[in-house]
């Protein structure tokens, strides 16, 4: 869980981390059935910059949606897409495959609203059955498993401070 304490007492990604020694928080969530790139901090203005839309920050998911995604329904979803009372900013939606009977696709978005990416690809009648932040910014999430976590080198501290 996305959380640093849960009410149900299940698992969250704080119990990930309690090695570390100092307290740490995650910026931004990952609802529960997503799974990816999850970034954590003790600078709450490091966080504030990462998670408001104002700041731009592009985060880049892998899904794997039911069906066809067609050529046309990328491009309404590109151009933003209503999600129930709210339109979405333009997003880059690549389709990577097609597979039988789904598609993987690569789509990239600045905002962060609840469960965004799957209301959006539902509105042009695709659901998501897999769904992995891959990035943050420029920084990716490469071959790290799941429930591992590695710590961020300079370079990545310093480029987050300046986006």
């Amino acid at each position: 869980m996305t959380t640093v304490a849960d009410d149900r007492e299940r698992p969250t990604v704080i119990d990930l981390v309690q090695d570390i020694g100092e307290r740490l928080f995650p910026i931004g969530r990952l609802d529960y059935n997503t799974s990816g790139m999850l970034l954590m901090t003790n600078d709450g203005d490091l966080a504030f910059r990462l998670t408001h839309p104002k700041h731009m920050i592009e985060k880049t998911y892998r899904a794997r949606v039911s069906g066809v995604l067609s050529s046309e329904k990328a491009a309404r979803l590109s151009k933003g897409i209503d999600i129930g009372g709210y339109v979405t900013a333009r997003a880059s939606v690549v389709i990577e495959k097609q597979l039988e009977r789904s598609t993987i696709v690569e789509i990239r978005i600045h905002e962060g609203k609840n469960r965004q990416i799957r209301k959006m690809f539902a509105a042009v009648g695709n659901k998501v059955l897999e769904l992995e932040r891959t990035g943050i910014g420029e920084l990716r999430l490469g071959h790290l498993k799941v429930g591992h976590y590695r710590k961020l080198n300079v370079r990545e501290i310093e480029y987050l401070k300046n986006s």
